[in-house]
């Protein structure tokens, strides 16, 4: 009994490296996928409205933190509080997304790539402990939706290629 245990256990263990090797393909895809048909097209747009060439790392954190900022604000909207607070909070959502992107463009470092990828994990978890109830998971959704949504496309097209 226990070898056959043992036996079933390390063919699931074997199984998983498949399937990370599968989701790491998955994640490639949707990577290129996010550079190619996001990142430079809002590159170029971007570049023309402000007439001087922006990095992509820069661009990668404004994707990232109006994603972040959008879900919050959206969350708050759904709040049952005055049109007044409801106000307050958007402007003051909006206040913070543009001080951090002017922050950003005004470095002559900006974050790398890992920075950038790993921190939005971080600000996934920051919502959740932020908010509370419906607002968490309208947050949760929000956030999460527009990774899941690139990757499928990218899945499809990948697919749609071979």
């Amino acid at each position: 009994m226990l070898v056959l245990v043992l036996f079933i256990s390390s063919t699931s263990l074997a199984s998983l490296s498949e399937s990370v090797i599968k989701w790491k393909g998955f994640l490639l895809d949707a990577l290129t996928f996010y550079r190619a048909h996001v990142l430079r097209p809002l590159t170029e747009v971007a570049q023309n409205l402000v007439g001087h060439p922006l990095s992509t790392t820069f661009l990668d954190n404004a994707v990232l933190y109006g994603l972040f900022f959008a879900a919050l604000t959206r969350a708050l909207l759904l709040r049952n509080s005055s049109t007044l607070k409801t106000g307050g909070d958007v402007v003051f959502m909006g206040t913070i997304y543009v001080a951090m992107l002017w922050n950003l463009s005004g470095l002559r470092d900006s974050p790398g790539e890992t920075t950038i990828w790993t921190l939005y994990p971080l600000f996934v978890f920051s919502a959740y402990f932020i908010t509370k109830g419906a607002e968490r998971l309208l947050a949760m959704v929000y956030m999460l939706t527009p990774v899941l949504a690139v990757g499928v496309l990218a899945a499809v097209s990948v697919g749609l290629s071979k």
